[in-house]
C-alpha cells in the first residue's frame, strides 16, 4: 500500500474521490457499498460501464435495473451512489436510519440471486429478485460495512492527519489550501475590486497573457507543450513561471496509471528532487518559494464554453474550453478547489469524465509518444520556455 504510486481501489468500485485524488472517507466505502448493491440487483459489473462511462454510468442506474425496486430503495441507493462525496450518506448509521424506516422482512432460505457475470460470448442469465430479497441484500451488504466500520473509521482518521496528497485528478495531488471557495470570478480588467479580492493572493500570482511553448525532455526526448494563457491565465503562468526558475528540472513521474486503462503520468512534486525521500510520502508535495519561504498555491480556474472568462475556486458542469483530450495538461489538485500548487499531469487518454473538475492548461503538440512511454519513477531532464516568454507577466 505504501509503494510508490499505490492506489487503493478497484475501477468501478472505488470512488471519485478516491480514483482521482487518493482521498478517502467513511462516505467512499459507502459508495462502493453503493456499487456492490447495484452489481448484485442488477448482475452487471461496474467495471463494464465505468470503462465506457466513467461515472455517468451513477446518474443513470435505474434504467439498468432488470426489475423494479421500491421508491424506498431507489432513494437509498441513489444517495449512495452521488458522485460528490458530501451528497452521500456521511455514515453506516445514518443508510440503517433510513432502511429502518420501512419494515425489513425476516430472512427467508432463498435461491441464489445473482449469476456470475458471463464470459464474452455466453448470454447472461435473467435474475428473478423481489423486493424484500433486494432489501436484503442492501441490509446484508450494509452488515458487513458495519462489521468493519471502526476500522474503516480508525484509517480515515489516520489519514486525515497525514499531508494531504496533491495527486492527480486523479489523485489529484491533495495540498492543504490556503484559500477558500469563492464565487465564480475572474481576475480581468472588467473584474470588480471585490470579485478579485474574493481570492485572496490572485492579483499576486504569474499571468500567462497568451500563449507559450515549453519543451520538456523525458530520458533526452523531448516533449512540446502549448500552454494557454488565454483560456487559463493564471494556470498557465504558474506553470510557465515554475518552469522558467527550473522547479521541475530533475523532478520524477511519480505516479503513472495505464491499467486497466491509460489514465495519467503525474509529476511535479518538488520533494521528488531527494532520492532519499521515501516513496510514501510523493504526491504531497507543493512549491516554495526559495525567496519568501511561502507556499504556492493557485485557485482552479476553468473557462466554459461561450464565457468571456474563466471561472474561479470551483468546479463547473459546462463544457470547458480545455478539456480533457489525450495529450491535455493539467494540475493536480487536492479536494479543496484551490489546492493545485507545482504538481501536473498528462492525460494519456480522452478523460472527459474529468472536465469540469480539473484545470486544463495546455497539451502536448510534438512528442505524444514519448508521453505515452513515460514510466513511474521516470524523471524530467529539463522543462524550458521556447517561445512566448515575454507573454508571462511577474507582479
Amino acid at each position: 500500500m505504501t509503494a510508490q504510486g499505490t492506489m487503493i481501489g478497484s475501477f468501478g468500485y472505488a470512488s471519485l474521490e478516491q480514483m482521482q485524488a487518493g482521498e478517502a472517507y467513511p462516505a467512499s466505502d459507502l459508495y462502493s457499498l453503493g456499487v456492490t448493491c447495484f452489481h448484485l440487483l442488477s448482475g452487471i459489473h461496474p467495471w463494464e460501464l465505468w470503462k465506457t462511462q466513467a461515472y455517468g454510468w451513477v446518474k443513470i442506474w435505474r434504467q439498468r435495473l432488470q426489475q423494479p425496486i421500491s421508491q424506498e430503495l431507489e432513494q437509498i441507493l441513489d444517495k449512495l451512489l452521488q458522485e460528490n462525496h458530501q451528497q452521500r450518506y456521511q455514515s453506516v448509521e445514518e443508510v440503517l436510519q433510513d432502511l429502518h424506516a420501512q419494515p425489513i422482512p425476516s430472512i427467508q432460505p432463498i435461491t441464489p440471486l445473482v449469476q456470475s457475470s458471463a464470459l464474452p460470448g455466453q448470454s447472461k442469465v435473467p435474475i428473478s429478485v423481489d423486493n424484500k430479497q433486494k432489501t436484503l441484500i442492501v441490509v446484508a451488504c450494509i452488515a458487513v460495512v458495519s462489521t468493519v466500520g471502526f476500522w474503516l473509521t480508525a484509517q480515515h482518521s489516520q489519514q486525515s492527519t497525514e499531508s494531504t496528497k496533491t495527486s492527480s485528478p486523479i489523485s489529484q495531488p491533495i495540498a492543504t489550501t490556503k484559500t477558500t471557495e469563492a464565487e465564480a470570478i475572474t481576475p480581468t480588467a472588467s473584474a470588480s475590486k471585490n470579485d478579485r479580492e474574493s481570492i485572496p493572493g490572485i492579483r499576486d500570482l504569474p499571468r500567462l497573457e497568451g500563449k507559450a511553448t515549453v519543451v520538456m525532455r523525458v530520458k533526452g526526448l523531448p516533449i512540446t507543450i502549448e500552454v494557454d494563457g488565454t483560456n487559463a491565465p493564471i494556470t498557465a503562468g504558474n506553470f510557465v513561471d515554475l518552469v522558467q526558475k527550473g522547479v521541475y528540472d530533475g523532478l520524477s513521474f511519480h505516479r503513472v496509471v495505464r491499467e486497466p486503462q491509460p489514465f495519467v503520468a503525474q509529476g511535479g512534486d518538488p520533494q521528488s528532487k531527494n532520492l532519499k525521500l521515501p516513496a510514501s510520502r510523493l504526491g504531497t508535495g507543493v512549491y516554495i518559494d526559495a525567496k519568501t519561504g511561502n507556499q504556492r498555491y493557485i485557485p482552479l480556474e476553468i473557462k466554459p464554453k461561450g464565457s468571456a472568462a474563466p471561472v474561479y475556486g470551483k468546479t463547473i458542469t459546462q463544457t470547458p474550453v480545455l478539456a480533457h483530450k489525450l495529450g491535455a495538461v493539467a494540475m493536480a489538485r487536492g479536494s479543496q478547489s484551490d489546492s493545485a500548487s507545482s504538481q501536473f499531469y498528462f492525460a494519456l487518454a480522452d478523460l472527459s469524465f474529468l472536465d469540469g473538475n480539473y484545470a486544463v492548461f495546455g497539451y502536448v503538440t510534438e512528442g505524444i509518444d514519448i508521453v505515452n512511454k513515460i514510466q513511474q519513477g521516470d524523471r524530467i531532464d529539463s522543462a524550458k520556455v521556447t517561445q512566448g516568454a515575454e507573454n508571462l507577466k511577474i507582479p
